[in-house]
Parts: structure tokens; sequence; C-alpha cells
């Protein structure tokens, strides 16, 4: 049967083993992937994008300080070849709002009912602007810049601050506090880095996931039952392949599953992390046992071994990016093959992308 993504869910539901863990990826969905709409509005760089809870409406916002809501869904057929200046797949915002931001727009999230948009920006501050007047109903200024944000319910906000301080809005009260600092003597540091550029809110669990320089995502027990809510301290995931006492990882993005029980962490420049926030656990590298006269690895098959010629002669001309990937190619037929699986790494180290350290 040709894979999809609804085949997978509907294996997922009936408990096939199969479909628990899916893939990294699918040669099916690779095929298949493709241009379906082009929007076209803004005249800066896209810093943040953000479906309602339908998904019908897609909010941006931009460096050039405009916030835009789109229907993407409004769009004709699907790109067919390389997509061209195909006016039924270019779609153009439904509403655009000149926020009152005196710089770039880094998260953008829909609020109250879809009635309102909260902004945060590089000027330091948050707004919520109201989509019938296009005008600011609720700021604050912030020490930082505002990277991400995340609504606990109709009037209450979060926002990640550069600061190191995760700042809870009330736009009933007027006003916004820190309910997090991680300058705080009391929480674990990595590498003396302090900004908070994530942020997340579980509203049935009552957990919050905050990410930051250094590699970090703690996870708070939250209690809004009353004026200022109670934080306390839960859990703390690092990759633990990683050096904690490098200063060169930032977790920019941080978001529970719908459930609660796994987080997604988002490492700048590294990897993508599924954390199981329910039973966490050390992890450590298991190397296998070899003895002194190892086995000769297989004779590759013919195609493989073809795939495999065809890779070596693009790592000779250091075309990096295609050895590798027809070692993978090769790799499809003839998995863990040890000589395939050392000049995948090869071409990996020799490319020398940041994520592949």
């Amino acid at each position: 049967m040709t894979s999809s993504i609804q085949n997978f869910i509907r294996e997922r539901r009936n408990g096939r083993k199969r479909a628990l863990a899916l893939p990294s990826w699918n040669e099916d969905f690779i095929i298949r992937l493709g241009i379906t709409t082009i929007l076209e509005g803004h005249t800066g760089c896209v810093n943040c994008l953000e479906w309602n809870k339908e998904g019908s409406l897609l909010v941006s916002g931009s460096d050039d300080q405009f916030i835009r809501i789109w229907r993407p869904h409004d769009a004709g057929k699907p790109f067919k070849q390389e997509p061209s200046r195909n006016l039924d797949n270019v779609v153009t915002p439904l509403s655009s709002i000149k926020t009152s931001h005196t710089r770039n727009i880094f998260a953008t999230r829909f609020f109250d009912n879809h009635s309102k948009i909260i902004s945060g920006a590089a000027d330091h501050e948050v707004h919520v602007t109201d989509l019938t007047t296009q005008q600011s109903v609720f700021s604050e200024k912030f020490e930082n810049r505002v990277k991400k944000i995340s609504v606990v319910d109709n009037y209450r906000f979060l926002s990640a601050v550069e600061d190191g301080s995760a700042q809870l809005s009330d736009t009933r009260a007027g006003r916004s506090f820190p309910i997090f600092s991680i300058t705080a003597s009391n929480l674990p540091r990595v590498a003396n880095i302090k900004e908070v550029k994530s942020i997340d809110f579980h509203a049935n669990t009552n957990m919050i996931a905050v990410g930051s320089g250094g590699g970090l995502v703690r996870i708070f027990d939250a209690r809004f039952d009353k004026n200022e809510p109670t934080l306390m301290f839960g859990k703390m995931f690092f990759p633990g392949h990683c050096d904690r006492d490098r200063g060169g990882y930032c977790v920019t993005h941080v978001a529970f599953s719908e459930d609660g029980s796994e987080l997604l962490a988002n490492m700048g420049s590294e990897h993508v992390y599924l954390y199981d926030v329910k039973n966490p656990s050390l992890t450590s590298l298991k190397l296998p046992e070899f003895d002194s006269t190892p086995e000769e690895p297989s004779p590759l098959p013919s195609k493989a071994e073809a795939l495999k010629e065809t890779g070596n002669l693009l790592f000779s001309e250091q075309q990096y990016f295609g050895a590798f990937q027809t070692y993978l190619d090769a790799l499809s037929s003839c998995p863990g093959h040890p000589v395939l699986l050392n000049n995948a790494a090869s071409a990996l180290l020799n490319r020398k992308l940041i994520g592949d350290k």
C-alpha cells in the first residue's frame, strides 16, 4: 500500500508497532513534496508563522513590522513542476496590519478567540492588536528582545525574553511580571548563558517549558489559581552527547504534544529532540563489543555497489551533499552495511555543516 500520513495515523491508532515510531523520512513522502501555495505580501524577512486552532488561518510577522493574516487553503491546485508565477497559487493576505513595533517582529499568536493578535519584537515590546480596529489595546516593554509567545487563556499569555526571564502578561489587569528568571540562584545553569529563547504552556497539565541559550529545556509546574501564579521547578532536559560547558547551543523552539507526555525541542544549528516528559531517563552511549578478528564486510549487491561507486566519484569531486545522499540510497537496500555507513559519515564530516558535528 502506498504510504500516506493518513495510513500511518490509522495504523498508530490500531496499535501497529510499525506506526508507533515513524521513520525520520519516507521516500514516498519526499517524492510528493512540492510547493502548493505562495503567500505574497511581506516586504521583509518573515520570522514567524502561526496557525489558528482550526488550521484555517495563518498569521505571520516580519522585519517589515507588519502582521498579516492569510487563508492559504484559498489557493488553486498544487504546482505540478517547478513553481511559476501561477496566479491561482498566489495568496494575498486577508488583512495587513501596521503594528506599533519599531523593529523586527519575532513572534505572533492568535488571541482571545481570534479577535486579537499578540506580537513580540526586537524593540523589547509585546503588543496585543485588535483585529477590528487594528489598534494596540495592550503593550508592555521588557529589558530585551521578545522571541516567543505562548497563550495561557483568553486574557493571559507568556513571553520568552532574552533578558533571561519568562513574563506573564495579564490584559485584564493591564500588567506584566516575571514568573521565571535564569539568574535565580536555585536553578541550574549552563555555560553562564541566560537568554530565554522559547516557551510553551500546556493547559491540561499546567506545565510550562522554557528553552534557553546553553541548550537547556526546563519544565515547571504552574498554578494560575491566584493573582500571581506559583511556579515549581520540575525537570530539566539536555542532549546527553553535547558538552554542557560549551555555550554555542540554543533552544529556539519548544512545543508540548497534545497530551503533554512529550516535548519537542529544536536546537538551533544542531538537531531536533523529542523528550519523554512523563518518564525521563538518563541515556548512555553503548558501543558494540568486538573481538580481535572482526569479520570482513559482506559484498554489496550490484545496485548498491554501483551507487557506492557513484558516491565515491562525487566525493572525489568534493560534491559532499550529493555523495552523502547517494550513500543513503545505497543503504536503503543494505541497511547497516559498515562500508556505506563509513562513507556516509565521511561525507557528513567533509561538508562541515554546523548541525553535522
